[in-house]
């Protein structure tokens, strides 16, 4: 049985990410997941990727035999992406945006968060595809952050509604 805890190598001086997997190798962790809320370290500006501090991390980890699943970071827009496209962020039911600030302020249904979530997930799998060290990919694991009172979610529902009534009459 594998044994994994998240990890957030960006939060912490890079001093001490050695010690860190010493200390999680020793407690028999074999497994770890990484950057699912990094997007703005992974991309501080459009277009500019910095994954040297990923490598650091994950060849640190693999030296100490830990494998590492990497989580998509879409649960976290950078605000980069919240200034240049604001429909990214969710409406909340009063149609106020939820700013950013705290993770899982994104708009699935945003037109432009999946325009730029392909981008970066893509640059990462060409990155990290064939590291030896990365043995998983997980997509977005907090589903309870979807509520979105935005236009394209009210459209992408109803369009939803319109499909599974005309089965249901079928």
């Amino acid at each position: 049985m594998k044994v994994g805890v998240d990890y957030y190598p960006e939060h912490w001086d890079r001093a001490i990410w050695e010690e860190d997997a010493a200390r999680m190798q020793a407690a028999g962790i074999t497994l770890v997941r990484l950057a699912e809320f990094a997007w703005s370290r992974l991309e501080p500006t459009e277009g500019q990727f910095d994954f040297a501090w990923l490598d650091d991390a994950i060849d640190i980890l693999g030296q100490h035999d830990i494998q590492v699943v990497i989580g998509t970071p879409t649960a976290t827009p950078p605000n980069w992406l919240v200034v240049k496209c604001p429909d990214v962020l969710p409406l909340d039911n009063k149609r106020q945006p939820v700013y950013p600030g705290v993770r899982l302020h994104r708009c699935y249904n945003s037109p432009s968060l999946r325009r730029y979530t392909r981008v970066i997930v893509e640059k990462m799998a060409r990155h990290y595809g064939k590291n030896p060290h990365v043995v998983g990919w997980q997509t977005d694991n907090e589903m309870i952050g979807n509520d979105s009172h935005s236009d394209a979610a009210i459209s992408d529902f109803r369009l939803w509604l319109q499909k599974n009534t005309a089965t249901s009459k079928q």
